[in-house]
């Protein structure tokens, strides 16, 4: 589910993602044959809406048209399972194995920090300061302004398996573990 910034309503359902309109839910199409598993749905800074899939990469819904990226875009891997897009415009996609990625001149580019390994990312997040926040299954991991940082169990959370961050009107930010909430 996902709440863009004109207050619609849109769920991910087997057909494709679905917005809220005069009290039913539509269905835009992504224009793939077959069923869909969406995973997560962010909204850029021109509105257009972005939609991570399991196995069928992701979608960019411009108002007239839709963008597929995959492989030969650069994602190595096509489980999209988390999108983020930051504030100043940068789209990032976490995929199930295959690391982060960058949208840089139209081709998704893998952060080079964070590169090697089989990172599986579920969440991404940027709170009001600009950090950039990843649920993973090895732990959590934050970009400060010093580098990236990994949170595990042994620094207090539940499970090393992050699976939902957000912030609080606070400023707290909350941390889903597949072993409970956490609160930083």
């Amino acid at each position: 589910m996902f709440e863009e910034r004109a207050g619609s309503l849109w769920v991910g359902t087997p057909q494709g993602p679905a917005r809220r309109q005069a009290g039913r839910f539509v269905v835009r199409s992504l224009g793939i044959s077959g069923t869909v598993e969406i995973r997560s749905m962010a909204q850029d800074r021109e509105g257009n809406l972005w939609v991570g899939t399991i196995a069928q990469g992701l979608f960019c819904l411009r108002s007239n048209a839709v963008d597929r990226f995959g492989p030969a875009e650069g994602l190595r891997n096509p489980d999209a399972r988390a999108v983020w897009c930051e504030a100043e415009g940068g789209v990032w996609v976490g995929t199930l194995g295959g690391g982060l990625f960058r949208l840089q001149d139209g081709v998704f580019k893998p952060e080079p920090a964070l590169a090697g390994g089989n990172l599986e990312i579920s969440a991404i997040f940027e709170d009001r300061e600009g950090r950039l926040w990843l649920g993973t299954q090895s732990g959590l991991i934050c970009r400060e302004p010093a580098g990236w940082k990994i949170f595990t169990a042994r620094d207090g959370l539940s499970s090393d398996n992050v699976r939902a961050v957000v912030e609080d009107l606070d400023g707290s930010i909350w941390i889903g573990t597949d072993q409970g909430p956490v609160i930083y």
